[in-house]
């Protein structure tokens, strides 16, 4: 069977395993896949993804936190990442077969920490063996740095990690509010300006620890929650060292503190009936959390109201939101912020109700590359709403021929459904839809969309087989990803691209009527938001905006032959 090497570069560069798990995994010579990283650069690659998600250590002291405590923290992320360089570096010489004079990270009796480097110049085999051994066995036991034996109350880790800790280790905008009790709590803003990591992450990490607080955590469509709501918290855990103080399942995506038993549960609000049944193993909900939640209904958040009820008095219920800002037209502008807020502050404080808003100038720990992204974003709409984080009023729409419908009879009767894809690279997902069309009528149905962030191959195929079976899916040209596609059963197809493609196929939809099914969250959140380019004067320009734009492209493949065939005709 051919070797997925897609898959196998993408887990290498994004550190989920070694050369020698990864050759164990997929069934090739670590010598072979050290071959193919060195001729394509991929520990370069490696090497900057980490250092775009890891903390810089030197970040995290702030001056007003306990010092001594989060030093501890700083030496215990220094000295992890360090030894785990000086792995990756042994690794690559093991499957290489060079030997190089070694250095190893010794940890001292006392604490901070005494490091030293100790050269180890032996044979070959002794290098790889025993220095490996040394570093990966130095790494496991830096938790005791951390969380000591000994802790003050409640679980190990909340003895552990201190309030003063998980301050140290916050943006300080989100540290304040740390242990903020208000019963609704807003926190809004511009793109990577930190908000789900504090809130969705630390915060809930640090609320379970304590114990007493059990979370809800929701977004519109469940598919979307374990690539973004899950995979925060883990990392939140993760990188607080703290693995062995949660039992986090994936397949039922909950999440358990093993010492006192308190849960974070995740639900897609497209389940309803779910939604609905489900309960912490220990106590009621006290939090309930919606990430995104522009994309939630009026209706899904009060039906999330009626879940905050019962459990212990003493402890209060939250109800927090998290997202984006998008249009003032939105029902949650309407319900929190009309008459009460002030664009020219950042915060609304009373006591029912708290509002943050956050930029990208909030987040210490954001790259120059990152923030130089943000800061030059010619287009108005994106740069008031993405880099300022201010609620946007837009330009020209390119849709506003649509509307919502439940379609699903209407689904299960058509038998000439066509099917869509556009590939997406990390961070954009990959976006498929699946849609009918009465050309008499002029209509178009959007049924169901799919799509997920950082898919391989084979999670792409094991997505799309249920739905499509042997149809024809019209995707994004990518002849290597279609090819690894239809090496999987899927019959997929390149779209037809050329000049003035995009423009006339936009044009086309705009002839039509669209229908849309309520369960296609992210196809609706687009043709929301889905403009005109405007330069910082507010100008329209003669073509659509290059971004989030990715259910849009999917749309216009899958209706490609009905659009050259007008086109032609």
């Amino acid at each position: 069977m051919a070797v997925d090497w897609m898959a196998v570069r993408n887990e290498y560069v994004s550190g989920v395993g070694s050369m020698r798990q990864l050759a164990a995994k997929y069934g090739v010579d670590a010598s072979t896949i050290a071959r193919k990283s060195k001729a394509e650069g991929w520990q370069a690659v490696r090497r900057e993804q980490r250092n775009k998600t890891q903390t810089k250590s030197q970040q995290i002291i702030v001056e007003k936190q306990s010092i001594a405590e989060a030093n501890r923290i700083v030496a215990l992320l220094r000295t992890s990442d360090k030894l785990r360089e000086k792995i990756d570096e042994a690794a690559d010489q093991l499957n290489t077969g060079t030997g190089k004079r070694r250095t190893v990270l010794m940890m001292g009796d006392t604490q901070p920490l005494d490091l030293q480097e100790i050269p180890i110049s032996v044979k070959l085999d002794h290098i790889d063996r025993q220095g490996l051994k040394q570093l990966s066995s130095a790494l496991h036991d830096l938790a005791g740095i951390v969380m000591p034996q000994e802790s003050s109350s409640g679980s190990a880790g909340a003895g552990a990690i201190t309030d003063g800790i998980w301050r140290a280790v916050m943006n300080e905008k989100y540290a304040d509010h740390l242990t903020d009790e208000r019963p609704t709590q807003i926190f809004f803003g511009g793109s990577s300006s930190g908000k789900s990591y504090a809130i969705l992450g630390q915060r809930t990490v640090r609320d379970l620890l304590r114990g007493g607080r059990n979370y809800l955590i929701c977004r519109k469509t469940g598919r979307t929650i374990r690539g973004s709501c899950y995979n925060e918290i883990v990392k939140a855990i993760s990188r607080m060292d703290l693995s062995e103080q949660f039992q986090c399942n994936k397949s039922d995506m909950v999440i358990t503190c093993r010492a006192n038993g308190y849960q974070v549960v995740f639900a897609g609000l497209d389940d309803v009936e779910k939604v609905k049944s489900i309960t912490p193993q220990t106590g009621v909900f006290t939090d309930i959390l919606i990430e995104e939640a522009t994309e939630v209904d009026y209706g899904d958040y009060k039906q999330l109201t009626k879940r905050l009820r019962g459990g212990d008095s003493a402890v209060g219920k939250r109800m927090v939101l998290l997202f984006n800002p998008v249009l003032q037209e939105h029902w949650i502008y309407k319900e929190f912020f009309a008459g009460r807020w002030n664009d020219a502050e950042n915060e609304y404080s009373a006591p029912d109700l708290f509002i943050l808003r956050t930029t990208y100038k909030d987040n210490r720990y954001l790259t120059q590359e990152d923030r130089d992204k943000l800061e030059n974003e010619t287009d108005k709409y994106y740069y008031e709403v993405y880099t300022l984080g201010r609620w946007g009023v837009l330009g020209k729409l390119i849709y506003t021929n649509w509307e919502i419908r439940d379609l699903s009879e209407r689904a299960a009767r058509d038998a000439a459904c066509r099917n869509g894809l556009d590939f997406g690279f990390w961070p954009d997902p990959n976006a498929f839809v699946r849609v009918g069309y009465d050309r008499k009528a002029r209509e178009v149905f959007i049924y169901r969309e799919a799509g997920g962030n950082n898919q391989d191959a084979e999670q792409m195929a094991n997505m799309l087989r249920p739905i499509v079976h042997r149809e024809v899916v019209r995707c994004d040209v990518d002849l290597f990803r279609i090819n690894e596609l239809c090496q999987r059963g899927i019959t997929a197809v390149p779209a037809v691209k050329g000049p003035g493609s995009v423009s006339y196929g936009v044009e086309w939809l705009q002839r039509q009527k669209i229908y849309v099914d309520p369960s296609c969250a992210s196809v609706i959140s687009e043709l929301r938001t889905y403009k005109y380019r405007e330069d910082r004067d507010g100008n329209i320009l003669p073509e659509p905006v290059d971004r989030d734009n990715h259910w849009m492209d999917a749309l216009r493949y899958a209706l490609e032959e009905e659009i050259i065939a007008t086109r032609i005709g």
